[in-house]
């Protein structure tokens, strides 16, 4: 003798195996480690001496302690923006073909900070100018006040 469920169970177990078929590979996908990042971030924005933004400059975010360098290029707003770089200390080049260079020393990269270097090209100058100064750190990943 074979044993058939009623019609309206049928339907409630086709449901559940149907969920359980399209759901259950979803279980096994891990989840993204955001608050383990070990790294900070410079962004800043490039002008000439009229205040002009400059698009399509060239900046060079140079590691100190190991010489690892990466690239970004100024957009149509002059603004550039470098992610996820290790802590430590910076050199920063910012290079536009007959604007001249201008090189910023003794950058700090602090862990999930955002480091704000601004620059300014002057087309008269086709040399490279070198400024060693800190870059003013500004905390923009969350909303804590602190009092001195």
């Amino acid at each position: 003798m074979v044993v058939r469920p009623a019609p309206g169970a049928q339907r409630i177990l086709f449901a559940l195996s149907f969920l359980f078929f399209v759901f259950v590979p979803f279980l096994s996908v891990p989840a993204p480690a955001y608050a383990q990042t070990v790294s900070g971030t410079m962004q800043g924005t490039v002008h000439d001496t009229s205040g002009a933004v400059l698009p399509g400059v060239t900046v060079t975010i140079q590691h100190v302690e190991t010489a690892n360098t990466r690239e970004v290029v100024t957009n149509d707003s002059g603004f550039f923006h470098a992610p996820f770089l290790p802590l430590g200390r910076y050199r920063v080049t910012a290079t536009l073909p007959s604007f001249g260079t201008v090189v910023r020393e003794g950058l700090e990269i602090t862990l999930n900070r955002t480091t704000v270097v601004d620059f300014t090209l002057d087309p008269r100058v086709t040399d490279t100018v070198t400024v060693s100064a800190a870059a003013p750190v500004i905390n923009s990943t969350n909303g804590e006040i602190k009092s001195s």
